[in-house]
Parts: structure tokens; sequence; C-alpha cells
């Protein structure tokens, strides 16, 4: 009956109620505590061990405690006195490796969050008995892991659109610890460039076979970077005119954070999610028509047409259009137009590919793979921002790269073609518009046109 009190108040989180009972079992008083308005289990009346010597309140309480049994009526035995007890040393020793083992439960998992005003639960769980890069950000702050989740929560609001985030959140980090072992993890932020992400994933599409559902390409062109390194985007930043905002660099490269924690960038993820991160320096309508001219192999004006038409059904769909067409963005519903992905890639090429930087993209000279998987090894911390040579082929070889969408807009994410507002129901939409341009000729045309030296 003992076990059986300590485990029911254990199930329910009131340790204080099971240590009572613990505690009362050793000083030697039967009668137990009355744990019923928490675990809805009626307190026992057993036969009196002899009891040990007791402070006064262990004193008072047991005195309490056995007036009470005194006014509770006495049960027949019907099993005439002859069941077998169970020894008071084994009740003890299980009840207290239960307990044990609940609190190590506990701390792998942390807990904390409310409701929205519509009654949505914020919650976000995360393991921090696994490790992953985001982890070992707290860890390089001097940190607390078990901070992973409050940290997320104290910045994703406390609306419908709060309970989301912390779920997509939580689910990053999942995926983080499920890939530890082969990939390091960036994240990007976007707005303004959904549209040409879109729109060049969509190509790519076509042109390799890939699903539906595969995620955005922040870059398509597979020729450009058939010269370039690292290296030599390193070399030649010095002489790039704007930094990481001059146009060669962007046809490259793309920004990002090597954690979820990393509130030294310019573009930390946990701020970022809702509203995205952008540029408004560039026309993202100029660029989506050179891009459809270079792939498709179109006249300019045609490229312009097909741009007009996208930027409305983008703006039906609630993205940012108004780098696009700014007639279409008043009549846009008004939605929430931050975009994200996680950017997996692999550790045996990270090197290859990912330079840490200050903000603009000034390099900082880094071991990249030491500092992202043991950065108190360089006495540093895990925080900041990088530049990624984003290849494309790396992302068609899922053994080098892959890459995960998350979004502000709850109704954009993922979902069906039957969900009129999901993101699979707009790729049906830019398929209706880009598909007679991209079978203007055969696949192959279009894939030698990707694979083209710059």
């Amino acid at each position: 009956a003992g076990l059986k009190e300590v485990s029911e108040a254990a199930k329910v989180g009131d340790f204080d109620a099971a240590v009572e009972i613990l505690r009362l079992r050793l000083t030697g008083v039967t009668g137990v505590t009355d744990v019923t308005g928490v675990t809805g289990v009626t307190a026992s009346t057993e036969v009196p061990l002899v009891a040990a010597e007791r402070s006064e309140s262990e004193t008072a309480t047991a005195e309490g405690l056995e007036e009470r049994r005194k006014e509770e009526p006495v049960k027949p035995d019907k099993t005439g006195g002859c069941e077998e007890k169970e020894p008071e040393e084994d009740i003890l020793t299980e009840a207290l490796a239960a307990a044990k083992e609940d609190q190590c439960s506990e701390k792998k998992k942390v807990k904390q969050g409310g409701y929205s005003h519509d009654g949505w639960q914020i919650k976000c769980e995360v393991d921090v008995s696994r490790t992953c890069q985001s982890l070992r950000t707290l860890r390089s702050q001097s940190k607390k892991v078990e901070e992973a989740a409050p940290t997320i929560l104290r910045y994703v609001g406390d609306d419908n659109t709060a309970a989301f985030a912390a779920v997509c959140f939580e689910r990053m980090i999942q995926r983080e610890q499920e890939f530890d072992d082969r990939f390091c993890v960036f994240y990007h932020h976007y707005n303004g460039a959904a549209l040409l992400y879109e729109v060049q994933t969509e190509i790519a599409r076509y042109a390799f076979d890939l699903p539906d559902s595969f995620a955005p390409l922040p870059r398509v062109f597979l020729g450009h970077f058939k010269e370039c390194t690292l290296d030599r985007l390193k070399a030649s930043f010095a002489a790039c005119k704007g930094q990481d905002h001059d146009p060669w660099f962007r046809s490259l490269a793309i920004s990002a954070s090597p954690t979820l924690y990393a509130f030294g960038s310019e573009a930390p993820p946990l701020s970022c999610f809702r509203r995205g991160y952008g540029c408004t320096d560039l026309s993202f309508r100029k660029l989506t028509i050179s891009v459809l001219q270079e792939a498709c192999s179109i006249s300019s004006s045609r490229a312009e047409g097909v741009v007009r038409q996208l930027s409305q059904v983008a703006a039906r769909f609630g993205l940012q259009t108004s780098g696009y067409d700014t007639v279409t963005e008043k009549d846009a519903p008004q939605r929430l137009g931050g975009q994200m992905l996680q950017i997996f890639i692999s550790k045996d090429i990270v090197n290859q590919y990912v330079y840490r930087s200050k903000a603009f993209g000034i390099p900082i000279e880094t071991q990249l793979d030491l500092w992202l998987e043991k950065p108190e090894a360089l006495n540093d911390q895990l925080d900041g921002q990088v530049r990624i040579l984003f290849d494309p082929a790396i992302f068609l070889d899922s053994s080098k790269g892959q890459l995960f969408h998350y979004c502000g807009d709850w109704e954009f994410l993922g979902g069906n073609v039957e969900m009129e507002d999901s993101r699979a129901a707009f790729v049906q939409e830019v398929r209706k518009i880009l598909g007679p341009v991209m079978k203007n000729g055969p696949r192959e045309a279009l894939q030698k046109r990707l694979q083209k030296r710059r």
C-alpha cells in the first residue's frame, strides 16, 4: 500500500507527498499523509511498526495521523490474518528506485509554457540528455542546457503563433539531435526572397525530378559554382563592392546562423521566426526575371509577364511581393512573412563550404568544424554567424546536405494540395505558370543551362 501511494504521488509530480510517505516509513510511522486530493488514492491503514526516536514535529505528525487512524472504521481482514505482508525494506527500496527514475526522466525533458488566448497550448520539450549543435551553444556560453526550452518560450510570444513556433523549434532541435553524428546545422532567415527561392525550386524540380515537398532552394545554377571554392570566395571578398551585398558574392553565398541560440547574429533565429530577415537594396523582380531568362531561355518581355503572374499568386498566399510587384502587395492578405531554412551539411565537407564571419560577411579565421563540435577547445563561444557557399549540387545528394523549411505562417507550412493556403497548393499554382516556360524545350537542355559555367 505504501509503494502504491508513493507511485501515485510520483505519477502526478507530487514529490513532496511521495517524500513525506517515505520519511514517515523511515521514522517508523505507518499511517501516511493523505494524498487523496492529489492522487485520488485513499490512505491505507496498517499495523503500526515500532517507532524510532523522532523530533517534536515528527512526533506531532505521527500523533495526528494516529488519531485519524483511530477514527477510521476498521476494515475486516478477509484473509483470516494469513495474508503474507510484503517486507517493508523491499517496499522502501522499490519506492526510492522508482522516485529516482522519475526524477531523472524529468531532468531529461524541460517543460514550460502556457496557453494562448484561444486556448492553444504553448509548449516546447527538449531532451537535454542528447547533444546537438544548438545545445552546445548554451554550454559554450556558460549556460545550463536545461535553459534550452525556457529560452525558446521567452522569445516565441503568447499568441497562437507562439504555440506553432514552439513546436517548430522543438522539431528543429530534434532534427539536430537525429543528424548530429553526421551533419553540421545552420539557420537561414528570409522574407522578400521567398518567391525567388520558390521559383528556383520549381525549376530544379523539373530539371532534376525533385519531390513537390522539396524545401526552397536559395541558389539553382550549379554551373556558377564549378570554378569557385570557399578560399576563392574569401580571397576575393576585399574586392567585392559592398562586401557581402556585392551581386557576385550574393549569387554564390548566403548568410546563416550556426545555432538557434545565436543572439550575436544579425538575424537571431528566435527573433526572426515571425517576420524573417531581408534586405531592401536589391530588386527581387529583376533577379527573378534574370533567373527565368538564363534557366528557361526566354525573352526579357516574356519573363516580365511571368513574374507579374507569379507575384499575384504569391500575394494571394501571403508571401511578401513588394520587391516584385507593388500593385499586388496592397491587396495581399495580412500574413506573417518570415521564412526559415534549417540547413544540414555533412561534417566531411563543411570546411569546404562554410566560413565563420562578422557582419557583412567579413571572414573570421576559425577551424570551423572544431568550433561547431567543441567550442570550448578553442576557448570560444558558439554564436554569431557564418557564410555558406551554397552550391545546390550538395542538396541534390542527401548524404552531403539536407534542407528543411519552416515559416511564421502556420497555414503555409507544408500541407497538401487540398489545403488552399498551404505551400503544397502554392507549388501547384506556380507550376501552372512556369510549366509552359520550362517545357519550352527538352528537359536535358534546361539541365545543361543550369550546369553551364558562368
